[in-house]
């Protein structure tokens, strides 16, 4: 199902010795009037959300391998 935007934003903050990394996400449905694209929004969390998610802990797990 197209989507106009899926954005993710990743702040890093000095913590410690360390850096500490805030993740955040934004679904972007646009205006929908089409009644199945109206219900995959109503069920995204069910539907796609964990994808993104998953997508979104392998991008932090590789930012993590990075710098070690």
């Amino acid at each position: 199902m197209p989507l106009r935007r899926i954005q993710w934003w990743f702040h890093f903050k000095p913590e410690g010795t360390g850096t500490k990394v805030i993740h955040e996400v934004e679904v972007d449905f646009g205006e929908l009037t089409d009644p199945m694209l109206i219900s995959f929004r109503d069920n995204y969390e069910a539907g796609r959300a964990p994808y993104v998610r998953d997508g979104m802990k392998k991008t932090l797990e590789n930012l993590a391998q990075a710098v070690r």
